[in-house]
């Protein structure tokens, strides 16, 4: 089992209260403000640039080629 499958395994009850949450399934039923949505986006819009750039700095800084694949899982 890869890294990313065990955390996911042992995550699990975790997983489905987000997959289960009110926002997330109001998102897949049409039920949520447009107003809320579009909020939703610009946010994760932000966190995604974020976390673009400490992976880019992860990659970066790794020196080895075990680092190279952990940060691509292969």
């Amino acid at each position: 089992m890869s890294f990313t499958e065990n955390l996911r395994h042992e995550n699990d009850d975790l997983f489905q209260k987000i997959f289960n949450h009110s926002f997330v399934k109001g998102i897949g039923n049409g039920d949520v403000p447009s107003e809320a949505v579009k909020h939703y986006i610009k946010a994760d819009f932000e966190y995604l640039n974020s976390f673009i750039k400490v992976y880019a700095l992860a990659i970066v800084k790794s020196s080895r080629r075990s680092d190279f694949q952990f940060l691509t899982n292969k």
